[in-house]
Order: C-alpha cells, then sequence, then structure tokens
C-alpha cells in the first residue's frame, strides 16, 4: 500500500498496529480505519458513503492515489446515474482536497504511540465489538472507535440510556440524575453520557458509587482527556468503565465535535434522556439526533422559571421527548415492562410505623451513614437499627458499604 508517496509493506502496517494490543480485529483493517479516522471529519457523509460502497480499504487507497480524481472514485461508487445526490461529485472533488491535506504516516505513527503510551486501543467497523447502534447512523457512522478501558465493555451499550445534560447543574438536576442512575443500575442499563461538567459529571459519577457500568463518549483524541478538571473522574471511568472517541489522538475538542460527538451518544443508547439543559443548550441536539433515528427521547422538567429547564420543556412542548418524572418513568421509555417496574414498590411488606418514616426521611438520596441517621433523626442507636433491619427486609433500603441507600 502506498501511504503519501511512501510503499507500506503489511509487516511494517502490522509493527504500528501491534503497538495498540489488537484485540480481535486483523492489522490491516485496524490500519485503515485508524488512518481514515485521522485523515475525515467525524460525521462525514461523503467519506461515509465511498466507504460504503466501496470499502474502508479500497476508499483509504483511492485518497492516497493521486491519480484518483472525483470522476474516476465516482464511476467506482457504481451508483445509478437517477440515484445519484445532486452535486455527488463536486462533493467527492471536495472530499479528497481536504482528506489529501491530511495524509501524513509521521500523523498516524504519532497517534498509535500517543494510545500505546496510555494503554489505548482502536476498534474497526469489521470488530465482533462495533456497536451495533452505530449502523443506524449510516454513512455518518464513525470510521474507527478510539477507546482506553477494557474493549469487551463496548458490548454494554446493548443495554444503555443516555443521560445528559446542562454542565452548569442545580441541586435539582443532581437529584434527578441520581435517581435515573439507579433506575438504571437496578435494571442493569450502562449509563453514557459524554463525561462534560454538570449533569454528565453526576451520571457518571453515581454510576460508579453504585458499581454500576458507564461509558464516557469524547470529542477529542483519547490522549489528552478532557476536561482536564475531570481527569480523577476519568480515570476511574477507565478503569472501572470504558471511555470512547472517533478521532484520532492528537485532535482537540471543538465545538462542531462535540455536536457530532452527541450522535453516537444517541447511536450507542437504547434512549437518551436530557436531564436539565438551556434552551439552547448542546445536550438538546443529543436528542434531535435521537429523535432522527427513532430512539425514544425523554426529557425531566423544572420549575417553569428555571432557566436550567427550558430546554427540557422546549423538547416536551415540541413533541421531540416524553415526560421523565422518575426513574420508572425512564424505564417504561426504555421499554421495560411496567408492571415490572411497579412489582417491587407495591408488593413491599412494611407497614411503616414512626420509627420505620422518620429513618426512611433522613436517608438521603445519595445515601447516608449510620451516625448520620442517628444524629438527624434524633433516635437511638438500637431504634435505628430497628429500623434499618424492618426497610430493608421490605426492601426499601439497602447497605452499600459504609451507607444505607434508598431502594
Amino acid at each position: 500500500m502506498s501511504f503519501n508517496g511512501l510503499r507500506i509493506s503489511v509487516e511494517e502496517i502490522s509493527r504500528m498496529v501491534s503497538k495498540l494490543m489488537v484485540f480481535d480485529d486483523e492489522p490491516i483493517g485496524v490500519f485503515v480505519s485508524a488512518a481514515l479516522s485521522l485523515l475525515c471529519e467525524p460525521g462525514d457523509s461523503i467519506a461515509g458513503l465511498v466507504c460504503s460502497r466501496i470499502g474502508q480499504r479500497e476508499a483509504l487507497i483511492a485518497i492516497i492515489d493521486e491519480n484518483v480524481n472525483a470522476a474516476l472514485l465516482l464511476s467506482r461508487l457504481e451508483i445509478e446515474v437517477s440515484e445519484r445526490p445532486v452535486g455527488l461529485e463536486r462533493a467527492l472533488s471536495d472530499g479528497l482536497i481536504r482528506w489529501r491535506k491530511r495524509l501524513s504516516i509521521t500523523a498516524l505513527e504519532n497517534a498509535f504511540d500517543k494510545m500505546r503510551a496510555v494503554g489505548g486501543r482502536v476498534v474497526s467497523p469489521k470488530s465482533s465489538l462495533w456497536p451495533a447502534g452505530f449502523a443506524d447512523l449510516e454513512s455518518c457512522a464513525p470510521l474507527a472507535i478510539w477507546l482506553r478501558g477494557k474493549p469487551e465493555r463496548l458490548s454494554w451499550l446493548d443495554r444503555s440510556v443516555a443521560l445528559v445534560g446542562s454542565r452548569v447543574s442545580t441541586s435539582y438536576g443532581q437529584y434527578a440524575t441520581n435517581e435515573l442512575v439507579e433506575a438504571a443500575f437496578e435494571r442493569d442499563y450502562c449509563v453514557l453520557s459524554g463525561a462534560a461538567y454538570g449533569i454528565d459529571s453526576i451520571a457518571h459519577s453515581g454510576s460508579l458509587a453504585l458499581g454500576g457500568k458507564t461509558i464516557a463518549v469524547m470529542a477529542g483524541g483519547l490522549d489528552a482527556l478532557y476536561p482536564a478538571g475531570n481527569s480523577a473522574l476519568l480515570n476511574r471511568i477507565e478503569s472501572e468503565g470504558l471511555i470512547i472517541a472517533e478521532v484520532a489522538p492528537g485532535v482537540v475538542p471543538a465545538k462542531f465535535r462535540f455536536l457530532q460527538r452527541n450522535r453516537l451518544i444517541a447511536a450507542g443508547s437504547q434512549a437518551t434522556i436530557v436531564v436539565e439543559a438551556g434552551y439552547r443548550s448542546g445536550s438538546i441536539n443529543t436528542a434531535y439526533h435521537a429523535n432522527s433515528l427513532d430512539r425514544p427521547a425523554g426529557a425531566v422538567p423544572g420549575l417553569i422559571s428555571a432557566v436550567s429547564a427550558q430546554g427540557c420543556h422546549r423538547l416536551i412542548k415540541e413533541g421531540r421527548a416524553q415526560l421523565i418524572g422518575d426513574g420508572n418513568d425512564m424505564l417504561e421509555l426504555l421499554g421495560e415492562p411496567l408492571e415490572l417496574v411497579l412489582a417491587r414498590a407495591n408488593n413491599s411488606a412494611v407497614e411503616l410505623g414512626s420509627l420505620e418514616t422518620r429513618v426512611l426521611d433522613a436517608i438521603s438520596f445519595s445515601g447516608s451513614t449510620f451516625d448520620q441517621l442517628l444524629i438527624e433523626t434524633g433516635l437511638s442507636a438500637n431504634e435505628a437499627q430497628l429500623a434499618l433491619a424492618s426497610l430493608e427486609l421490605g426492601q426499601l433500603v439497602e447497605r452499600r458499604l459504609a451507607l444505607w441507600r434508598k431502594r
């Protein structure tokens, strides 16, 4: 294969790709996918069209071969004249120009080196791990997935829910997010989000606190995780969950890449819930992507005077999202049988007395220690223990390490 005037042998490709500890792909396929992700911007539908018609390998060869012009490439796509989008040849010509400007074997090898330095990998669309939901993006599907964490955790996307929202969250938004995270955890759903400040971070943190599954989708290269202020959280997600991106290492996050990133969040999950969002929040864009993919979308309402709720109210008013009032609403949106969702709440054998009521009211949503409950309720240790035993028997509370939590 010739790459920007250089001949690259299969052995050289294997050497470069071996730096990434390829999971189940063949080296040339990984090399090609990685190269295309470096040459093409996320959501490039023209690149996606070419790849879908002639395959990624032939697409890369066509880009590298300067003798291939738009007319020749168009003929190779074998699209009937009556079925060709208007201006396709011009779009192919523009595409070849912008893709070829980025041709650099050095840049690709640097990307591999950066991923090796952080223990990352890359997965091609031919991998058995490739998320099935991305196929719904058709020509706008990612060309490769770069990741940090265990590759097999990509399968979590098969049962996942996207929780997104404002970067400037309120205590109400935190409360609502935690309730939805806990409902997702109870039914073994992975929480998918973008690791931004605010609602995204709360969603990831809440899932990790419960020992649940969570995946973060980045808008920039995985050599430098963004935002830097969330480095501790992102390190935990890498260790206990998964971090993915469709752009190569070295690519910086930009506003348009965040908007393109949102389509992966929508396509990778079975439903998208917007918890808190301003009227023009980028989170609304994720719900729009869910709409375009025929995925269910939901939005949590807030105070009519709250700026942080205007985006959610807009989605509900426009009919683009269903109103989500609690975790059961979210599970119903995901298609969980409602009678099963409500069974535990309706079949509790506990008849709440004054002690049980006082203790249950005192348990915070994030969890309370036994000592905190004593302070909050004013009960003796013996009274609190009796109440907790009764509540636990009725499956209204559970103990996780040193914390008592509502179920």
